[in-house]
């Protein structure tokens, strides 16, 4: 059975509430991202268990992020995530719907560690499902969601399998 946290050097992700766990490619991901130079707001979309933001306001402490997740046991998680770290001031979760939030600012950066699956076998947990199918946020909403929150200079760092990149690629 894996742990119910994950010990980083400047943080601890616990995770025992959230239908996705941390991964590898998620851990990837934060470390990999680069954050354009001038960066002032970043928006995480569907940041399960917080990890990316707090990957990301460790290193980029001058930006300010608002992270969202629509499941509420996640989004708890995540608060309590981020409360128990030094990042709690940068930090603001949100539980709601990216689809329909009114967000208040327009950012200078996306992360995002999407649906993966598209009309695939689903499992018998719903919130599970709802984090890895894209039976909700599908690649075109959430094209959406960034076209209308992002300044004209945004960049966006998604992480995607081969194929659903190539259906994201021509949405855009």
């Amino acid at each position: 059975m894996s742990n119910s946290y994950f010990q980083f050097k400047q943080f601890t992700i616990h995770q025992g509430d959230c239908a996705m766990k941390v991964s590898t490619d998620a851990c990837i991901q934060g470390a990999w991202a680069q954050v354009p130079s001038g960066c002032k707001r970043i928006l995480d979309v569907g940041c399960g268990t917080g990890l990316l933001a707090l990957m990301l306001a460790q290193r980029f402490s001058n930006c300010i992020i608002d992270a969202i997740e629509i499941d509420e046991l996640a989004a708890a998680q995540a608060r309590r995530n981020v409360a128990e770290s030094t990042f709690a001031k940068q930090i603001n979760i949100l539980h709601a719907d990216a689809l329909t939030y009114p967000f208040e600012h327009t950012y200078d950066f996306i992360i995002c560690n999407p649906p993966f699956f598209n009309n695939s076998l689903k499992g018998p947990d719903s919130n599970r499902n709802l984090a890895r199918h894209q039976q909700e946020l599908s690649l075109v909403k959430l094209f959406s969601v960034f076209l209308e929150n992002t300044s004209s200079t945004a960049q966006i760092c998604m992480l995607l399998p081969v194929d659903e990149f190539s259906n994201f690629d021509q949405i855009g």
